[in-house]
């Protein structure tokens, strides 16, 4: 009798569902893709060959580091285990995470991480900036050993950071790099690389064998999962293809919407807007030939601009900027002062007309180099040009997509003055501006200064020193000018879950409802 009841209240049950009396209850279901709309074609995927945004976005889905960044931007493990290190800072040895699988299969072992840190350590222009006479060697095949000819109190920090970071891989792929770095795109991150159309896309797939860390996920450290099967990079330079495929729902996520659609994009219910801590809007100025040469030709452009006209062209919103001479996060507790200036933001276009009548300048030509790709550093550039005009300087624009312009940076022949839009650091001798081999600002006494901040152990004496050297770069050297602080943002469909933006979107641990 019991068992009649049963089955007629399993039959009854039926019914009602088929009716729709009672409620059917879905698994929640998910896009097996994520389409990004980048602005510019990634110049490089070798990261320690490059400070592009584009690039190190992708590359930090493929390629992983000994250690990352939590989001207090403290370094923490992520390949390795741990680390020792002797009391004067020339000797670390590190111990490495077993049973870690390239994207190839092989295991990761420490004669691939030897080569892989000793390959940053040799192409990348932080790290020789920074590191100087440093060399990783093999303990045994979980343990490397890294010396250096003089203490490398930061060696984890500037290992950790994003900019050209030490991405590890296969010591065949890097054995194997020719002129233009390792062309092998192989790691151990959560995605691996599948394809790569030029001016179309680049495409990422799930990593099936990735072995994340079991830490709870921080900024660019802890658990990282492959939710999504699929990410499409897609390489789309006209922001208005970008703000429509967003609003379309083509895209999921648009980087590098001009500042102008914030509110539009803001008020819409489909959509959400991540902010993050943002950087500056920076100018650097040949030193070492042409017109610029003249440090009073220097001093009269310092004293013109009018940098809250130039953030205000290059972000269009006054609420995502701020006029800030410094390189650094004006929040941080060291580095967030500045001193007094004689020349910054002083819009005196009368004083810069008798500075530059004062100086050796004759009516040269100043080539502003530029990239349309990157909206705010074009649009600056368009204002300075027009605010060099009114001082009395005959000023070109030359326009480049994006991986032309950071070729042409290189040779000091091609440019007077270059705008960049560039991320906050967590040291002031990561910034690129602070770094000589960015513009070719090879002054002895800037590089005394600079080596003065990264020698500063105590918070007086680094705020002392760095104080010191802001007052030599916008008084007496003038390679650099910080526009603005900006506040950086995309815009993502409402859809998307675990996504995380700092600095950068994080599409791991990411997914996106259908």
């Amino acid at each position: 009798m019991k068992n009649m009841k049963r089955i007629i209240t399993m039959i009854s049950s039926i019914i009602l569902i088929l009716s729709g009396s009672l409620p059917i209850f879905h698994a929640q279901e998910y896009k097996d893709t994520i389409n990004v709309a980048m602005t510019a074609e990634p110049p490089s995927m070798d990261p320690p060959r490059t400070v592009a945004n584009v690039a190190l976005n992708i590359g930090l889905h493929i390629y992983e580091t000994l250690y990352t960044m939590d989001e207090e931007f403290n370094p923490q493990p992520m390949l390795a285990e741990g680390y020792e290190v002797n009391d004067d800072m020339t000797e670390y040895t590190f111990t490495l995470r077993q049973g870690v699988k390239f994207h190839n299969g092989e295991e990761m072992k420490a004669s691939d991480v030897a080569a892989s840190m000793n390959y940053w350590l040799n192409t990348s222009d932080r790290a020789k900036n920074l590191l100087k006479g440093g060399n990783f060697e093999v303990v045994d095949d979980y343990t490397v050993k890294a010396s250096f000819s003089e203490p490398a109190k930061d060696l984890v920090t500037i290992m950790a950071s994003r900019p050209t970071f030490p991405a590890i891989r296969p010591k065949a792929a890097i054995d194997a790099a020719g002129d233009n770095g390792v062309t092998e795109y192989i790691g151990t991150g959560p995605y691996r690389f599948e394809d790569w159309k030029h001016d179309q896309y680049v495409h990422l797939v799930a990593n099936e064998d990735y072995q994340p860390r079991e830490e709870e996920p921080s900024g660019y450290a802890g658990r990282r999962e492959p939710l999504t099967q699929n990410i499409y990079y897609h390489i789309v330079p006209d922001s208005g293809t970008r703000v429509a495929g967003i609003l379309s729902g083509t895209y999921d996520i648009a980087e590098d919407i001009p500042s102008d659609n914030y509110e539009m994009m803001e008020s819409n219910p489909d959509l959400q807007i991540l902010t993050s801590g943002g950087g500056t809007l920076v100018a650097s100025l040949n030193v070492t030939e042409g017109p610029l040469a003249d440090l009073q030709v220097r001093r009269a452009i310092e004293m013109g601009i009018d940098n809250d006209a130039i953030g205000q062209a290059g972000y269009g919103n006054s609420s995502l900027f701020d006029v800030n001479p410094n390189y650094m996060n004006p929040d941080h507790v060291i580095w967030g002062e500045v001193p007094a200036l004689d020349y910054y933001n002083k819009k005196d276009v009368e004083g810069a007309k008798k500075l530059l009548a004062e100086s050796s300048y004759n009516g040269e030509e100043i080539v502003l180099l530029t990239t349309p790709d990157y909206l705010e550093m074009y649009n600056a550039t368009v204002a300075l040009q027009q605010q060099l005009t009114n001082i009395g300087i005959n000023a070109k624009i030359d326009a480049y997509d994006f991986p032309t312009f950071m070729e042409r940076k290189e040779d000091t022949s091609n440019w007077d003055i270059f705008i960049t839009s560039n991320g906050y650091q967590v040291l002031p001798q990561q910034v690129l501006s602070l770094t000589p081999s960015w513009s070719n600002a090879t002054d002895e006494t800037f590089i005394e200064k600079i080596e003065l901040v990264k020698e500063a152990v105590d918070e007086a004496e680094q705020k002392a020193v760095y104080h010191d050297l802001l007052q030599f770069i916008y008084n007496d050297y003038i390679s650099s000018n910080v526009f603005a602080q900006y506040k950086s943002f995309i815009v993502a469909n409402k859809n998307i879950e675990g996504l995380t933006y700092l600095q950068m979107p994080f599409l791991w641990n990411t997914q996106v409802t259908q």
